[in-house]
């Protein structure tokens, strides 16, 4: 059974987050979410030490989301070296 894909809610601090990025990176990062809202496919992986969130890996940029019932919430987006940081 193929489950619904998830609706993308971007928080206003990821919106400033993805403004603040190259443009070929940002449309990486863009097809990247859009293929995880429909597919649930990427390379995800769930976060240690905070329940509920993940990352999703687009080369050395990343996405830290959660997932709540069929909505998809986007919560940084950022380089590797300082995503974690913060």
């Amino acid at each position: 059974m193929l489950s619904a894909p998830l609706t993308v809610v971007v928080e206003d601090r990821a919106e400033r987050d993805l403004a603040r990025l190259d443009v070929t990176v940002r449309q990486q990062v863009v097809v990247a979410l859009e293929r995880f809202a429909q597919t649930r496919r990427g390379d995800v992986a769930r976060m240690r030490g905070q329940a509920g969130r993940y990352r999703l890996r687009v080369r050395r940029w990343r996405v830290i989301f959660e997932v709540a019932g069929e909505d998809m919430r986007i919560l940084r987006v950022g380089h590797r070296r300082d995503i974690y940081d913060r």
